[in-house]
């Protein structure tokens, strides 16, 4: 594995604004010491995300290894109608669902070979889920708290989490890890700018996270200093 438990080759979904510019244009490029290659993929299309593997691919096959990191960033929390418990609209919830949860089953089983390249090498092999503080129905339940009156935002991402327990008891026999990760509440356009935490700092404290990751970690719903979060 990689001694700075990164690796040379990340790939980051939604990377073009927010957290995703912060760690791919800062923190991970640091500390992987290779050069940023912006790659288009929209993971609500199927077509879209072969192609984003097969342009990953071509980069990282001159390396000699496969991809370390994975970061599944890409996201959406609708803040108009149908977005509550008791005036769903059916459509809304499942623009939720295809973003933040079927689209990044679907990211990751296509890029889940050149992980496992990554493995195989003896390298860093990471899946990173970007989930929520919201997506702990155990915390709902507590709080009583739903930010901008968003149901589906927090359900799709407890199918998130449950979704990275899943492919972590998949593939256990490796030593690949994913985890389940929260960023903190940051100033971003989903965010908002009342949210607490810049970009720089969340995306400071996870690339620290990544690069700590060990196997023990895998299938775990973290916060961006590795606490455990209630599912």
């Amino acid at each position: 594995m990689a001694s700075n438990g990164v690796g040379m080759n990340i790939f980051i979904t939604g990377a073009n604004r927010g957290i995703g510019l912060g760690l791919e244009l800062k923190e991970l490029q640091n500390k992987s010491g290779s050069p940023v290659k912006l790659i288009q993929i929209d993971v609500q299309n199927d077509v879209s995300i072969i192609s984003a593997v097969a342009q990953v691919d071509k980069v990282i096959s001159a390396t000699g290894g496969g991809l370390n990191v994975l970061i599944n960033n890409s996201g959406i929390l609708d803040k108009s109608g149908g977005i509550g418990a008791t005036h769903p609209d059916r459509q809304v919830y499942a623009r939720h669902f295809d973003v933040n949860a079927t689209g990044v089953a679907m990211t990751t089983a296509a890029f889940l070979p050149l992980i496992r390249r990554a493995n195989v090498a003896g390298q860093a092999a990471k899946i990173i889920n970007v989930s929520s503080q919201l997506g702990s129905t155990a915390n709902l339940k507590s709080s009583g708290a739903i930010f901008g009156g968003n149901i589906i935002y927090g359900m799709s991402k407890a199918a998130l989490n449950h979704f990275t327990t899943g492919l972590s008891v998949e593939v256990k026999d490796t030593n690949i890890v994913t985890i389940a990760l929260c960023p903190g509440w940051v100033r971003t356009d989903m965010g908002g700018d009342t949210a607490t935490l810049s970009v720089e700092e969340s995306a400071s404290a996870i690339a620290k996270l990544i690069s700590a990751l060990k196997k023990e970690h895998s299938g775990m719903y973290l916060d961006r200093f590795g606490n455990p979060i209630n599912y």
